[in-house]
């Protein structure tokens, strides 16, 4: 109770978002639990594993896994259609919102794929419209890119049309893919 009013805890409140929210989603809130301090990781462990007769469990299971691999899981519906394009065209997994540091400098990274050293940013109007977000794009694709990172960039106009989207997605996989032989190959 808080104040007269029943409430949840904040373990109980992500079991049960985990019925409506992807992975990715749900890493997301368990990100901004932490973020919060109100996140006790080792109850949540706990929490899930007991959950395992739920519908939901594989969810829960897999935000957890990413969150605690670093994710602070999709962050715009942009991100969530960008996951489930690369999903539709046979990608692996992408590691979402992740920092990548390198000499001098760290930055959040919307998708990385570690094995080619690629980053994805999805840029959508609101976030990179503004003369000084895009200075600062130029300023972590010149880091990243100066690191051995190949930079590409999908812009939300791209992806609320599906034809374009998937496009989008079928160019970034034949760049992963030769960007992953390529590192396998030295």
């Amino acid at each position: 109770m808080v104040r007269g009013i029943p409430t949840t805890t904040v373990v109980r409140s992500i079991i049960d978002l985990a019925e409506d929210l992807s992975v990715h989603q749900l890493a997301r809130v368990m990100d901004q639990a932490r973020r919060r301090g109100k996140l006790n990781v080792s109850k949540l462990e706990r929490a899930v594993s007991s959950e395992r007769d739920r519908r939901s469990y594989p969810v829960l299971r897999a935000a957890l896994r990413i969150h605690l691999d670093g994710s602070a899981g999709t962050i715009s519906p942009i991100e969530d259609i960008w996951v489930d394009m690369s999903r539709k065209v046979g990608m692996p997994e992408w590691r979402v919102n992740v920092w990548v540091s390198g000499p001098g400098w760290r930055h959040m990274v919307d998708f990385v794929c570690d094995d080619s050293r690629l980053c994805i940013e999805t840029d959508g109007v609101l976030g990179h419209g503004l003369p000084s977000s895009r200075a600062q794009d130029r300023v972590r694709d010149r880091h990243l890119r100066a690191d051995g990172w190949k930079v590409m960039r999908v812009r939300s106009t791209e992806l609320f049309d599906p034809a374009c989207a998937l496009a989008a997605a079928r160019r970034v996989a034949g760049v992963r893919e030769t960007r992953r032989k390529a590192r396998v190959s030295q």
